[in-house]
């Protein structure tokens, strides 16, 4: 693969992990407050919130890996 289009790959998505990231915190601080249940529900919205957090860390560990392949291919 060219160097050039790993590049733009990665670039892409820290791109895409970051807007989530962006957006799930928008999400958080404009959400509404719960009347019933509030553990389940500050339970299960943690649970949300970790996984798009999980895979903004993994995303940005793939892209590092594919910014080195491509410096490497230079």
């Amino acid at each position: 693969m060219k160097p050039l289009r790993l590049l733009a790959g990665a670039a892409l998505a820290l791109i895409g992990a970051g807007s989530l990231a962006w957006y799930a915190t928008r999400v958080w601080t404009t959400r509404a407050r719960w009347t019933t249940d509030e553990g389940w529900h500050r339970f299960a919205i943690g649970g949300l919130a970790s996984s798009i957090a999980w895979f903004a860390v993994g995303t940005a560990i793939l892209a590092g890996r594919a910014i080195s392949a491509a410096d490497s291919a230079r």
